[in-house]
């Protein structure tokens, strides 16, 4: 809907809230003129006069009651359009709000052949800074840092954040795109200066990637914000304060972009589907749980894995739908095994949760409604956290682990020792139950005795804090043997089994073919 059409909308609305008065007074006036005629028309309907009053007053009253109560007014829903639309942190627009913002000024753009200039920014080295400083002060870095990309940009371009240390800068109605560049330098000597936090002085400097639009060339939203984020990519790798995306990398980012729309179209049109890998436990020889994994079914490519797509899926701000699409087919599917296979045993389903998902505020809320409206004891699911988005989200997230647990749903930190390896915030996570040793250290133990040393030290983290370790990508029988020398217990992998569809897995639990190496 274009601006006057919303205007049109919010008019007609407020004309409605205002109406249950006129509503009643309409009602009132009507059943005053039905009480008055009613004996002149005929002696003996006077006592029906009164009651068509009587009941004229109440309906009046009723319908102006749930008109009032129906209809919100204007200003809850500019409160609620608001609290969508901006970042509660910063209040700025947040990823819904800058599309919103992206596509209103690529029109203005067009109308007036301009060019519009899109300068994406990644804060260097915040997710190390967050951890060391904590949450409160990490808010205020934050806060400080959209302060400061407000004051590096003219007074007619917008500030956005995306993503936890992720702005998106909008700048338009320029005649060629050489202004990026100094609009880029600009931000970079905003953040010159060390912030002043209680804890000491912290320098924070952005990486910016700059893309921008071709007065002869349409450009979409998402593709010119793919390009942006290219950009900034190099410039975070080489260290370079600021890039400008150029041809080379053109190829990629329309790949990436083309692979974000048909990812939307495959959850639209339900190719993705959960596939299911058995976790073992190797001394009991028996199932210990099962992981959900998500699968694209893509034309021409066939079965393709989350690291096909994830990327794509997180530029196209896809990663909440397909979190919640992953989330709701594995609780139903576990009701439906649990109480079919395994009534009586402890075996719950593992289900990745991303970052997305976790900064949502009612990202608990939405957990529990779907465990109690399909009936499944929250005993019987485990949400998998990478490492490096619980080190990222520590302190906001701790709060929202300790509800997980006490409701009963079990946690995992996967990918582990890919990260911030730190016991001092492993101790604070008393609440975990799972620790997930990364495939890469597997693949390399037996080749690399630095990877069998990792493995070791964080199998000896792990039982210092109570925690139960899993190996994830088992894939040969002398893995297997390290690891049970290391004394783990818990594997997944090719070694047992492959991810594989419901149905699929079904068939193995009914052969019984679930068995030790």
């Amino acid at each position: 809907m274009d601006s006057s059409g919303r205007r049109d909308s919010d008019r007609a609305s407020n004309r409605l809230v205002r109406s249950p008065w006129l509503i009643m007074a309409a009602g009132l006036t009507a059943t005053a003129i039905a009480f008055a005629l009613a004996p002149r028309i005929h002696p003996d309907v006077a006592h029906t006069g009164e009651i068509v009053a009587l009941t004229g007053i109440i309906v009046s009253l009723l319908c102006a009651l749930v008109t009032r109560l129906l209809v919100p007014s204007s200003a809850s829903r500019d409160d609620s359009r608001r609290r969508l639309h901006h970042d509660e942190l910063t209040d700025l627009p947040n990823h819904t709000g800058l599309d919103v913002l992206l596509e209103e000024a690529l029109a203005h753009t067009r109308r007036n052949r301009k060019v519009l200039g899109v300068l994406y920014c990644d804060l260097d080295r915040f997710r190390i800074i967050n951890e060391s400083i904590g949450r409160e002060a990490g808010d205020l870095l934050i806060k400080e840092a959209a302060k400061r990309f407000r004051s590096g940009i003219r007074g007619s371009d917008t500030v956005s954040r995306v993503a936890g240390d992720e702005f998106v800068v909008l700048s338009g109605d320029l005649d060629n795109p050489g202004t990026l560049p100094q609009i880029a330098r600009q931000i970079l000597q905003e953040f010159a200066a060390p912030v002043a936090l209680d804890s000491g002085d912290v320098l924070i400097t952005p990486s910016i990637g700059i893309a921008h639009t071709h007065p002869e060339t349409p450009t979409e939203g998402r593709l010119l914000l793919a390009e942006a984020r290219a950009a900034m990519e190099r410039a975070r790798e080489n260290r370079i304060g600021f890039a400008v995306f150029d041809d080379e990398q053109r190829s990629e980012a329309r790949t990436l972009v083309d692979t974000g729309e048909r990812l939307r179209g495959a959850i639209e049109d339900h190719d993705l589907h959960v596939f299911y890998q058995p976790i073992i436990d190797v001394e009991h020889h028996s199932l210990s749980a099962i992981e959900a994994l998500v699968r694209w079914n893509r034309p021409g490519r066939g079965w393709v894995a989350p690291e096909g797509f994830l990327d794509a899926a997180a530029g196209a701000g896809l990663m909440a739908s397909l979190g919640e699409m992953v989330l709701k087919e594995a609780i139903a599917q576990t009701l439906i095994w649990s109480s079919t296979y395994w009534p009586d045993l402890d075996i719950a389903t593992t289900v990745n949760i991303s970052e997305r998902q976790l900064m949502d505020s009612t990202f608990a809320d939405q957990i529990e409604e779907l465990l109690s409206g399909i009936g499944l004891d929250p005993r019987r699911l485990t949400l998998e956290i990478s490492e490096d988005v619980v080190v990222s989200q520590l302190d906001r997230s701790l709060d929202l682990f300790r509800r997980l647990r006490a409701s009963g749903i079990r946690l995992a930190i996967d990918d582990f020792g890919t990260g911030q390896t730190s016991l001092s915030w492993i101790e604070r996570l008393d609440m975990i139950d799972y620790l997930k040793i990364d495939q890469t250290f597997v693949n390399g133990l037996t080749t690399s005795s630095v990877n069998l040393a990792i493995v070791e030290a964080i199998v000896s983290m792990a039982r210092a804090v109570d925690m139960e370790v899993i190996a994830e990508g088992v894939e040969t029988v002398e893995q297997y043997h390290l690891l049970r020398g290391l004394g783990i217990t818990r594997m997944q992998g090719y070694l047992f089994e492959a991810p594989m569809r419901a149905v699929d897995f079904e068939a193995r639990m009914e052969q019984e073919v679930l068995s030790s190496v």
